[in-house]
């Protein structure tokens, strides 16, 4: 039998939605996927090649921001836009529709 002292406390997964530029390329696509999914800090990433979005789940983590994003990709500088985050399972998605960018 273990007997716990203290509760672990959880860390929260983040997702990350945003808009990739429409000039990538299929394969420029396919290589930021296999990018992100090497990432050790990533659990899921899902890039819908036809309409140039990126939808990412992390694995728990203390905190995630743009910055630590971007250093993610930092070798594909300047692929994205309108970076959106929030804490998996808590906050909600946006719709990738034509107001997407305007917060």
């Amino acid at each position: 039998m273990f007997v716990f002292s203290q509760e672990q406390a959880l860390k929260p997964q983040f997702f990350i939605q945003s808009k990739l530029d429409a000039n990538l390329t299929e394969a420029q696509m396919r290589e930021l996927k296999l990018d992100l999914s090497e990432n050790p800090n990533v659990f899921m990433v899902r890039i819908d090649e036809f309409n140039h979005t990126l939808y990412l789940i992390t694995k728990e983590m203390d905190e995630l921001n743009e910055s630590i994003f971007k250093g993610w990709i930092a070798h594909q500088e300047n692929i994205y836009s309108c970076y959106y985050q929030g804490i998996h399972r808590i906050d909600s998605f946006k719709p990738f529709d034509d107001k997407f960018c305007e917060d």
